[in-house]
């Protein structure tokens, strides 16, 4: 077996080398001899073969030379994608807090009220629904009551105030009370928080009051802390207690109370500390010192 590939290659070689030397003599030639033409014709098979060969070992050599950098460049794209990506969810956020900024600084203004643009800094986990901190304090003519909103609605009252913080105390604070009125039907009453939800009750002062599901809670403007008609939420359900002497509604606030960033303090006409008596119901408005601690910043 091994004698004939020997046999094989030297008629191979020996092949070749005639090929070579009639091209070398061919060109000083007009017309190939016959035995030339037999030659070249018979081992044009061989020589193609070869050529193919000689293409596929070139063609390898030629990739795993690039593979390192064709490597380099495809860690190069998928980095380059991954920035793309977070520069892509960066711009959604922008966007989303210019929009909700854009809604803050055009909502509508009481009379005699101006708008002080804050952000979130501190939230307690333990009093999520109850406290707030915000970035902006009495440099900025921040007061104790001051009242609190977002594009959507009424959030709460500040109270804690220092130069450059203050503490807000949430609608949904049990300790909190804001008078309110019924849109549809103009029944009074006072809105505060209940423990472990956002959702208020609201107390009104008519045992026969006219609510329906779907109505709009607005603030009254009584006890001289929140300026009128302001939106606090819309009723979901009404129900009767104290042996049906007294009617409630529970209250879905129109603020998203869970997500809070920016906000909007009134400042003006808030530093009357007039409060609201709920007659024996949890909450005080008014209260200086109702909201001083419980935010971790």
């Amino acid at each position: 077996m091994k004698v004939g590939r020997a046999r094989a290659a030297v008629v191979l070689i020996a092949a070749v080398a005639i090929v070579l030397i009639t091209g070398l003599t061919a060109a000083q030639r007009e017309r190939l001899t016959v035995l030339e033409l037999a030659v070249r014709e018979s081992l044009r098979p061989a020589l193609a073969g070869l050529a193919r060969v000689t293409d596929a070992v070139g063609g390898t050599v030629s990739t795993a030379v690039s593979l390192p950098r064709i490597r380099r460049e495809h860690a190069d794209l998928e980095a380059r994608l991954a920035r793309s990506e977070q520069l892509e969810q960066r711009v959604g956020v922008l966007e989303e807090e210019n929009r909700r900024l854009r809604s803050l600084l055009g909502l509508p203004l009481p009379a005699g009220w101006q708008r002080l643009g804050a952000q979130a800094v501190g939230r307690n986990g333990d009093s999520w629904l109850s406290r707030l901190a915000i970035d902006q304090g009495s440099r900025a003519g921040v007061r104790v009551n001051a009242p609190v909103l977002t594009e959507r609605g009424l959030v709460g009252r500040v109270s804690s105030v220092s130069p450059t913080l203050s503490v807000v105390t949430l609608m949904s604070d049990p300790g909190s009370a804001v008078a309110t009125i019924v849109a549809e039907s103009g029944e009074a009453g006072v809105c505060y928080g209940q423990v472990g939800t956002e959702l208020l009750r609201m107390r009104f002062f008519s045992r026969e009051a006219q609510v329906e599901p779907g109505d709009t809670v607005l603030t009254s403007g009584l006890g001289g802390v929140f300026p009128p008609h302001l939106l606090v939420g819309t009723v979901v359900e009404t129900f009767r207690g104290d042996y049906g002497l007294v009617q409630y509604a529970t209250v879905r606030p129109a603020a998203d109370l869970q997500r809070l960033w920016q906000v909007v303090v009134l400042l003006g006409e808030s530093g009357q500390s007039g409060g609201i008596s709920l007659g024996g119901e949890p909450g005080q408005a008014g209260n200086k010192n109702s909201g001083g601690g419980g935010v971790n910043r």
